[in-house]
């Protein structure tokens, strides 16, 4: 059995989050560990979309909302898989997911799903203004997780 036996990366397709899922290769090939990668589509923004100066549930429009984060979503992961085969000395097993919610909420969710052990996560994806808003994805990770975390730069 080993330190690490299962690696959860979220990725947001920035250079953060590349580098993050690198660097989990790099111990996963150490450590003959599993890496799940996974991408969260934010829909807590779309809930309410505005027509004609409105707030509504246009459910029309949200749909297609969904569909292209759903798309742009599976894009990211096909990307990030990608990238993470490069670094793959041994075959470790590399598996994608893509989820809708609050990201900082699905990633504690699917560490718990999956019995990850670690986290490697980007220190950021949004930009600063978009972080002073929100708040940041990677420091609510690091506060509500149960299992370590690594903040890649």
């Amino acid at each position: 059995m080993s330190i690490i036996n299962k690696i959860l990366v979220p990725v947001d397709g920035s250079d953060h989050s590349l580098r993050a899922l690198k660097l989990a290769v790099l111990i996963a090939n150490k450590f003959d560990s599993k890496i799940k990668v996974l991408h969260v589509i934010n829909i807590s923004s779309l809930y309410f979309l505005y027509t004609e100066g409105e707030c509504s549930t246009n459910y029309g429009e949200y749909g297609k909302y969904v569909e292209i984060l759903s798309e742009s979503g599976t894009t990211i992961l096909e990307k990030a898989y990608r990238h993470a085969k490069k670094f793959c000395k041994m075959n470790i097993e590399i598996t994608t997911k893509l989820v809708e919610g609050k990201p900082a909420d699905m990633i504690i969710l699917e560490v718990e799903k999956e019995n990850c052990d670690h986290i490697f996560i980007g220190s950021r994806g949004m930009d600063k203004i978009q972080e002073l808003l929100l708040g940041s994805v990677s420091r609510a990770v690091v506060h509500r997780s149960n299992v370590p975390v690594t903040v890649v730069k």
